[in-house]
């Protein structure tokens, strides 16, 4: 769960998971940035989510809301129902992850960057939070946390590279493709 200052009150926030950043994608051509963006005729986010709150505060109107997973808005994009995605960059590289867009797309500058977490509810069990807290560092310190992200999430070492984060070493080195 992204953490934002109206979900603030409203969870436990328990582990800080990976880093977040929002940024604009688009099928080929120039990178986009916040100032470009305004120019674009539609700008694909998910409904409901931080992405498009985000574009919402900053004025935007040219937004296309969508319900549905992240899988089908690549394709979109290249079908011409939208000029640019507006959300993670991780989520996106996963999206075109072993897909034909995937050298084709192209990622703006970052505009928001933030964290990703496991949240609780507020009456969640101390008990069993503090055993996840546990399970996640022990993940992290064996090694399993930067295998697991370096096989999933396309680009992982450089994003977390850019929150500083250590975990991001070079021993993360995804496993073969099967």
């Amino acid at each position: 769960l992204t953490r934002t200052p109206n979900r603030e009150t409203s969870y436990n926030w328990l582990i800080e998971v990976m880093p977040s950043q929002l940024v604009f994608g688009t099928m080929g051509g120039e990178k986009v940035t916040l100032e470009k963006a305004k120019t674009l005729k539609v700008i694909i986010v998910h409904q409901d989510a931080p992405p498009c709150y985000i574009l919402e505060e900053k004025g935007f109107t040219n937004l296309r809301k969508v319900l549905f997973g992240s899988g089908i808005i690549p394709e979109m994009l290249a079908e011409g129902h939208g000029d640019a995605w507006f959300t993670d960059e991780i989520l996106m590289r996963h999206a075109i992850k072993d897909t034909p867009f995937e050298d084709q797309f192209v990622f703006g500058p970052p505009i928001v960057k933030a964290k990703q977490y496991i949240a609780t509810s507020k009456d969640f069990p101390k008990d069993v939070a503090e055993g996840y807290e546990k399970a996640f560092a022990s993940i992290k310190a064996g090694g399993t946390y930067d295998l697991i992200m370096a096989k999933y999430i396309s680009g992982y070492e450089s994003i977390a590279k850019l929150f500083h984060h250590p975990e991001a070493s070079s021993k993360a080195e995804a496993p073969p493709k099967e």
